[in-house]
C-alpha cells in the first residue's frame, strides 16, 4: 500500500509512532496540540473517517472521538464530506487554543497566589 503525499509533510514524522497510539487518553495533550498545528491535519483527519481507522489519534481526535462522530460523517454526501472535515479540524484547532489559555490563566493564578 502507497503512502499519502500528505503523509511527508505531517508534524508527527518527527515524533515516535507510539505516542499515537497511547494506552491511556490522559497522555494524548501533547499530540492533540501537535496536530492542532500540522499542516496536513485536514488531510490526516479525512483520511481516518474514509479508511474507519480503529486505534490511534489522527488529525486531533482519539479513537473514542472519531467512532463517535463516524455516523455523521457516513451520512453526509460525498460532496459536502470535505466541508465538514474541513469545520471539524477547525473545532479542534479551537479547542486546543481553549486548552492552552485555560492552562495559561491557571498558571498565572498560581503564580499570583505564591507571591
Amino acid at each position: 500500500m502507497k503512502t499519502p503525499d500528505w503523509h511527508e509533510h505531517g508534524t508527527c514524522r518527527t515524533v515516535d509512532p507510539e505516542a499515537w497510539f497511547e494506552e491511556y487518553p490522559s497522555k494524548y495533550d501533547p499530540i492533540f496540540k501537535m496536530c492542532a498545528q500540522c499542516p496536513v491535519q485536514v488531510e490526516c483527519l479525512r483520511q481516518s473517517f474514509d479508511d474507519r481507522e480503529e486505534f490511534g489519534v489522527w488529525g486531533g481526535m482519539s479513537a473514542h472521538e472519531r467512532n463517535r462522530l463516524e455516523p455523521k460523517f457516513r451520512k453526509k454526501p460525498l460532496n459536502e464530506r470535505d466541508t465538514w472535515i474541513t469545520n471539524l479540524a477547525a473545532r479542534i484547532r479551537d479547542r486546543d487554543a481553549e486548552v492552552r489559555e485555560r492552562k495559561e490563566a491557571t498558571y498565572q493564578r498560581q503564580l499570583e497566589a505564591n507571591r
